[in-house]
């Protein structure tokens, strides 16, 4: 009997054993995010700012243990968007994720990035 689909087998920090069928499932992630609802914008010191993370399953399977980072510390914190409660991001939602702060002197860039499992792979996207 052939096999159409080849099977990895890798060990996850020597604690787990993952299988994955590689070919046959294509994980992905996505992620955009805006300032204040938009991107590219000159605001006036000490002006409250929310980042906004709108996270996507660019894949055809589901993602487990999703989280969102900033790298300047700000703490993105989930809002809504697992629409059936399993914790697991689907193909067919969007999660959103929400920070604040204020305005700072100066120029002033941060990336949002959201890291996905498939199995005990991890999938990330940066924006």
């Amino acid at each position: 009997m052939k096999l159409n689909a080849k099977i990895v087998l890798m060990v996850c920090i020597g604690l787990m054993v993952c299988v994955s069928a590689v070919s046959a499932c294509h994980p992905g992630i996505g992620i955009d995010k805006t300032t204040n609802g938009a991107d590219g914008q000159e605001i006036v010191f000490g002006t409250p700012i929310t980042w906004t993370y709108t996270v996507i399953n660019t894949g055809d399977v589901r993602l487990k243990d999703v989280t969102v980072t900033d790298d300047k510390g700000v703490v993105p914190v989930f809002q809504s968007g697992d629409t059936d409660g399993d914790n697991k991001l689907d193909t067919d939602e969007t999660w959103i994720y929400t920070a604040s702060g204020a305005a700072e002197l100066g120029l002033y860039s941060n990336i949002g990035t959201a890291t996905g499992y498939f199995g005990c792979v991890p999938y990330t996207a940066d924006d």
